[in-house]
């Protein structure tokens, strides 16, 4: 989490988010000003676990109907640290979504996702149901796939069910 490298790649997205300023008031300019420093320092908290989160800034956003939305900013070195640990898991658990899992991943179309979430699973069961048709014979029976593995297990329609 900690290697300059990962929190120099950190730094560069929390700055082009361009986000406020926290409880410590340090904007993105003032800390771009001191980028080398700021990050030698945070690299030497989180590798000596002196590290820790600072206060969260309240705030609120206005909406349309009057009412206030809740909203909490934090640090820029909080968000710096967010961003690092979150660069670790996605490349250890990127290898475990499915190719149609889109949520909050990075370079996976929002606007695309769920019309090929849908198609997938769509495609999915068609193929299911296509195997048992031939397997069953087309016959009036039902196949449901065991969790335990891929061999289909029938059961005829009854009532009652």
């Amino acid at each position: 989490v900690y290697s300059r490298k990962n929190l120099e790649l950190a730094w560069e997205k929390v700055k082009k988010n361009k986000g406020a300023a926290g409880v410590d008031e340090v904007t993105i300019a003032r800390f771009e000003e001191h980028k080398d420093s700021c990050l030698d320092t945070l690299y030497r908290k989180l590798r000596e676990d002196t590290y820790g989160p600072k206060p969260v800034r309240r705030t609120g956003i206005h909406k349309p109907d009057g009412r206030q939305r809740p909203l909490g900013v934090t640090v820029l070195e909080d968000k710096i640290v967010q961003r690092a640990t979150a660069r670790v898991l996605y490349a250890i658990y990127e290898v475990d979504f499915p190719g149609f899992s889109y949520g909050f991943r990075p370079g996976r179309a929002r606007t695309r996702s769920p019309h090929h979430a849908l198609n997938a699973l769509y495609g999915g069961i068609l193929t299911r149901l296509s195997a048992c048709d031939a397997q069953a014979g087309r016959t009036n029976e039902c196949c449901a796939i065991s969790r335990s593995g891929s061999t289909p297990e029938f059961w005829r329609m009854g009532r009652g069910m």
